[in-house]
C-alpha cells in the first residue's frame, strides 16, 4: 500500500528558499575565502567552526578529555543542546515509566548510525568517548545529515591512523555506590609508508544498582488506599568494544580504508520490590533476575580518490548487524497467592549499505557534492512469555531507502557563502507480525538553505531554513510488547511500536550570532530555531485490555521552539589566570495545536571552571549541570512531571612528566535525587491515582592512570 503525508501551504519563506535553489551558479568572488570553507583535519575546532557553512559546534580531543565522560551516555548530558533530554545516571537502563526522549540527539558514527538506526541508541549511548577523535553537534538540517529533532545530529568521527608510531593506555579503578568499577582503554598504531593502522578498544565495568522509593494514593468510592513501595536493585554493567582502523595508499591521490567495528555489553541486576498497602490497597513482594546481552558489529569500507582535475571521488560499502537478548525471571507474592513468570525477548538487526560521492570544485565559488545512497534494513523482533502472562508475540520489519543529494557551496561573495542543497528520499517499509503485513512507500524531496556571513575574522551571522521528513524507526513500527518490570501501571507500562505510525514532516527556521575571541581563546554562540511539524507523533500510554501499554500516535500539527547558547573562553588572554571558563543554556518548547499535549518548556544548562596552576602540573575543574522541572503529557488522562534535576563533577589532573598523567574525578558529588511524580485520571476529570517517585542517582569516584609513548 502507498502512503502518502499531507503537508500544509508552505510559508513566503519557503518561496524564497525554492527560488534561492533554482539559482544558476553566476556569481564570481574570492578565491582564497573559498578555499576557508573546506574543512582539512588540520584545522582546530575554532576555526572549523567559522568556516563550517552549516551552523555547527565542534568539541576536539582535548575538550573530551577535559569533560571525562567514559561513553557518549555520560557526554550527552554536557555538550551543548543535549543534556536537555539526557537522564542522570541513575544505574538502571531508564527512569520506571519513561522512554527515551523523541527529542534525543540522533548519533551517527563516521556519519553512519549504528545498528538499529540514529534514533535507537542502544549501542551509541555505550560508546566509549576514547575512541573518537572529535564530535559534531549539527543544528539544522543539512542533504547529508538531516536533522529530525531539537538534539539536532551527533556526528562522532573516530580517531584516524596516526602519521608516525603512537602508543596510549589508561587504566582507571573506582567505586559507585561502594561497589568497584573499573575502565581499561588504549590504542596502538603506526605509519609504515603505504600502510597506516590504528588499533583501539576499551573495557568498562561498573555497578548496575540503584534504589527507589514510591508513595501511590488510591481514590475510588469505596476509600482511599495507600501504597509505600520500596525497590532496590544491583548487579553489573559492562561493554567491551574494538575499533581498528587500517589504511592503505594507492598511488599518489588513492587510498583505501577499512573500518572494522566491535562491541559486546552484558547487564546482570536482580532486584526487590516490596509493596506495603492500607486501606482499600493491597501489598505484594516481587523478586525478578535480569540478564541483557547486546552484541554489535559493523565492517565499513571506504576506497577514495582525490586528484586536482576531477575533484574527490569516494565509494562506501558497510554491512553492520546486532543481537540483543533480554531475559527476566519474576517471582511475585500478593493477594491472590504466589505467582512466578518467565519473559524473554530477542531481537536481531541486519543492514547494508552502498554509497558514491563526489565533490568537485567549479570555478573559483562553487564547491559542489553529491551523492547517491542505497540502504536495506532487517529486523526480527520476538517475545515468548511463560507462566502468568503466557505467550508470544513476533514482528518482522524491513527497510529499504533510496536516497540522492546534491549541495553547492556558493561564494556569493568575499564574506558571504550561500549553500543550497537538495535530498531526494525514497523510504519502502514492510512490518509483518504474523497475522497481517503492512507495506508502505513514501517519497520526499528535501530542500534546504544556509547562509553564512563572515563579517570579519571574529564574527559570523548565519540563517537557514529547511523542510525535513522523520519516519518511524524499525523499534517505532515493531508492535511487539516488551513487558514492564515491576507492576504494570499507567506510571509503569509496558512498551511497544505503532505499524500504522506516519512519518513527520518538518520545516525549519533557524538563526544564529558566533564570536571569536582573539587568539582564539574561546567562542560564543547563540542559536535560534522554530519547527512546524505535520503528523506530530508522542507516545501515549492507554490501556489495552488489563493492561497499560505505551505506544507511539500521530496527534497532528505541532510547533517546536527554542534557543541554544554556547560559549567557552581561555580567561588569560584577558590577563586573569589560567582559567578557562565554558558554559552552555538550551530553551524548548513543543505544543500541539488544539491539544494539551506536547514536550516542555524544557531548560538547562552546564557551567565548568578549569584551573591549571602554574609550573605544577596541576589542574583543577568541575561541571554543574541543571535541568529544570518538566510536564510530561503521557495521555489525556494521565499526567507526569518531572523534577529539576542538578548534578555536580569535580576533577584534579597531575601531570607527572610528558608521558603519565593521573587523573582523579568524581560524579554526581552532592548525590542529588531524582523525582518524578503522576496524576491519573478517570474519562470524567477525576483523579483516580496519585504516585510520587523518588531516586538518588549514583555517585561514582574513579582514579585513572594515562600513559602516551
Amino acid at each position: 500500500m502507498s502512503v502518502s503525508f499531507s503537508s500544509h501551504p508552505p510559508r513566503r519563506w519557503w518561496h524564497v528558499g525554492a527560488v534561492c535553489l533554482s539559482l544558476t551558479p553566476l556569481a564570481q568572488a574570492n578565491d582564497a575565502v573559498l578555499q576557508e570553507v573546506s574543512v582539512t583535519a588540520t584545522r582546530d575546532a575554532q576555526e572549523m567552526r567559522r568556516n563550517s557553512t552549516a551552523g555547527k559546534i565542534i568539541v576536539d580531543r582535548k575538550e573530551l578529555d577535559t569533560l571525562d565522560a567514559s561513553s557518549v551516555g555520560e557526554l550527552l548530558r554536557k555538550l551543548p543542546g543535549t543534556g536537555l533530554f539526557a537522564d542522570p545516571d541513575t544505574g538502571s537502563r531508564a527512569p520506571r515509566g519513561r522512554s527515551p526522549s523523541r527529542n534525543m540527539p540522533q548519533i551517527v558514527v563516521d556519519g553512519q548510525a549504528l545498528p538499529g538506526g540514529p534514533a535507537a541508541l542502544g549501542t551509541a549511548l555505550r560508546f566509549p568517548v576514547e575512541l573518537i577523535e572529535r564530535v559534531e553537534i549539527i543544528r539544522n538540517s543539512t542533504p547529508e545529515f538531516p536533522s529530525v529533532g531539537s538534539g539536532g545530529v551527533i556526528n562522532l568521527i573516530l580517531r584516524d591512523t596516526p602519521p608516525s608510531r603512537t602508543l596510549a593506555a589508561k587504566l582507571g579503578l573506582g567505586a559507585s555506590q561502594g561497589r568497584p568499577n573499573a575502565r581499561l582503554e588504549g590504542q596502538a598504531g603506526d605509519n609504515l609508508g603505504a600502510f597506516s593502522y590504528l588499533l583501539s578498544g576499551s573495557f568498562t565495568q561498573r555497578p548496575s544498582s540503584g534504589n527507589r522509593t514510591t508513595d501511590e494514593t488510591q481514590y475510588a468510592s469505596q476509600g482511599e488506599g495507600q501504597v509505600h513501595e520500596v525497590a532496590h536493585s544491583h548487579g553489573q554493567d559492562g561493554n567491551a568494544t574494538f575499533s581498528p582502523r587500517l589504511n592503505w595508499k594507492l598511488g599518489e591521490y588513492g587510498q583505501l580504508t577499512l573500518s572494522p567495528f566491535l562491541s559486546y555489553s552484558r547487564l546482570t541486576r536482580t532486584s526487590a520490590v516490596d509493596s506495603q498497602g492500607s486501606g482499600t490497597a493491597s501489598s505484594s513482594h516481587e523478586d525478578s533476575h535480569q540478564r541483557e546481552v547486546r552484541s554489535s558489529g559493523r565492517l565499513m569500507a571506504e576506497w577514495k580518490l582525490a586528484t586536482p582535475q576531477i575533484g574527490e571521488t569516494s565509494v562506501r560499502m558497510m554491512a553492520q548487524g546486532e543481537r540483543e537478548q533480554s531475559d527476566r525471571q519474576t517471582e511475585r507474592q500478593d493477594s491472590q497467592g504466589a505467582r512466578a513468570s518467565q519473559d524473554t525477548t530477542l531481537r536481531h538487526e541486519r543492514e547494508w549499505l552502498a554509497s558514491l560521492r563526489h565533490k568537485k570544485a567549479w570555478g573559483d565559488d562553487h564547491l559542489i557534492t553529491s551523492a547517491l545512497e542505497w540502504r536495506t534494513r532487517a529486523s526480527d523482533d520476538r517475545q515468548d512469555s511463560s507462566g502468568t502472562r503466557a505467550g508470544t508475540s513476533r514482528a518482522q520489519t524491513s527497510e529499504q531507502q533510496k536516497v540522492f543529494w546534491i549541495q553547492d557551496e556558493w561564494q556569493l561573495a568575499e564574506q558571504h557563502v550561500l549553500t543550497p542543497g537538495l535530498r531526494w528520499q525514497l523510504d519502502q517499509t514492510e512490518v509483518d507480525d504474523g497475522q497481517s503485513t503492512l507495506r508502505r512507500t513514501h517519497q520526499a524531496w528535501l530542500p534546504s538553505l544556509h547562509y553564512l556571513w563572515q563579517v570579519d575574522t571574529q564574527w559570523n551571522l548565519r540563517a537557514s531554513a529547511s523542510r525535513n521528513n522523520r519516519a518511524p524507526s524499525i523499534r517505532e513500527l515493531s508492535p511487539v510488547v516488551r513487558i514492564a518490570n515491576g507492576e504494570n501501571s499507567a506510571s509503569n507500562p509496558d512498551r511497544a511500536g505503532n505499524a500504522n505510525l506516519q512519518g513527520e514532516t518538518l520545516r525549519v527556521l533557524e538563526i544564529g550570532i558566533e564570536h571569536f575571541l582573539p587568539a582564539r581563546a574561546g567562542t560564543i554562540g547563540l542559536s535560534l530555531f522554530e519547527r512546524r511539524i505535520d503528523d506530530y507523533s508522542q507516545r501515549l500510554t492507554l490501556l489495552e485490555g488489563e493492561r497499560w501499554v505505551e505506544r507511539p500516535f500521530n496527534l497532528g500539527q505541532a510547533r517546536s521552539r527554542g534557543l541554544l547558547l554556547d560559549a567557552k573562553a581561555k580567561l588569560d588572554s584577558l590577563g586573569l589566570p589560567k582559567l578557562t571558563a565554558r558554559a552552555n543554556l538550551s530553551l524548548s518548547r513543543t505544543q500541539v495545536e488544539g491539544s494539551i499535549l506536547g514536550d516542555g518548556p524544557r531548560k538547562g544548562g552546564n557551567v565548568g571552571l578549569d584551573y591549571e596552576t602554574p609550573y605544577t602540573g596541576l589542574t583543577l575543574g568541575g561541571l554543574f549541570s541543571y535541568t529544570s522541572a518538566l510536564d510530561r503529557d503521557s495521555s489525556l488522562t494521565v499526567r507526569q512531571q518531572q523534577d529539576a534535576r542538578r548534578q555536580l563533577d569535580l576533577y584534579a589532573t597531575y601531570k607527572i612528566d610528558r608521558q603519565l598523567t593521573v587523573r582523579a574525578s568524581a560524579q554526581n558529588v552532592t548525590g542529588e535525587k531524582a523525582r518524578n511524580q503522576v496524576w491519573e485520571y478517570d474519562s470524567t476529570g477525576a483523579l483516580k491515582r496519585q504516585e510520587v517517585e523518588s531516586r538518588r542517582a549514583n555517585r561514582s569516584f574513579l582514579l585513572t592512570l594515562e600513559g602516551k609513548w
